[in-house]
C-alpha cells in the first residue's frame, strides 16, 4: 500500500503537534539559582501557567514570591525550546532566558535590571519528565532565605 504525499503531511503534522504540546513549558518545577556576585544560591518552586499565547509565573522561594509573564518560542523540532520571562517583586525587576534542556528541564540566564553580573537558573519539572508534568498542588519545602535574590 502507497501511502500519499497529503497523508504523509497529515501524519506528520500529528508528530510535531504531539512534540509541541510535550514541551509546554506548563506546570510546576523545583527550582534552583546561583546567584553570580552576591549570595550564592537559591532553591524553591516554579509554576507556570497558560494564559491565553502567554505564560504566567510564580516563584516560591523560602517565604519569598515573585511573579512573571513568559512567551514560548523556538524554531527546533521540539518548539517551543525558548521561554524567555520578565519578572518582578516587590524589590526590583528583570529578565529570564530559558532554554529546554535534553532531559527536559530548562536552564538559562537572568539578571535584574540595573544589574551588571548575570545569574543562572535551573527548572526540573516535577514528575521528572516533559511529557507528564505534575500538576499537584504541592509546594517545595521552603527554606529559611534571605531577601528575594532571585526571581
Amino acid at each position: 500500500m502507497m501511502i500519499s504525499g497529503k497523508t504523509l503531511l497529515a501524519i506528520a503534522g500529528i508528530f510535531l503537534a504531539t512534540d509541541a504540546l510535550a514541551v509546554d513549558p506548563t506546570g510546576i518545577y523545583d527550582v534552583t539559582g546561583v546567584v553570580r556576585g552576591a549570595s550564592g544560591s537559591y532553591s524553591g518552586s516554579v509554576e507556570v501557567t497558560k494564559t491565553g499565547e502567554t505564560f504566567a509565573v510564580k516563584w516560591t522561594l523560602g517565604q519569598d514570591v515573585a511573579r512573571g509573564i513568559g512567551i514560548a518560542s523556538g524554531d527546533g523540532p521540539d518548539a517551543p525550546n525558548r521561554f524567555a520571562i520578565a519578572f518582578g517583586s516587590t524589590q526590583s525587576f528583570g529578565i529570564l532566558d530559558l532554554t529546554l534542556q535534553p532531559d527536559g528541564s530548562w536552564n538559562g540566564p537572568w539578571v535584574y535590571v540595573g544589574g551588571q553580573t548575570v545569574s543562572v537558573e535551573t527548572w526540573t519539572r516535577r514528575g521528572g519528565t516533559k511529557k507528564s508534568p505534575d500538576t499537584s498542588n504541592e509546594q517545595a519545602p521552603r527554606p529559611a532565605n534571605k531577601p528575594l535574590q532571585a526571581p
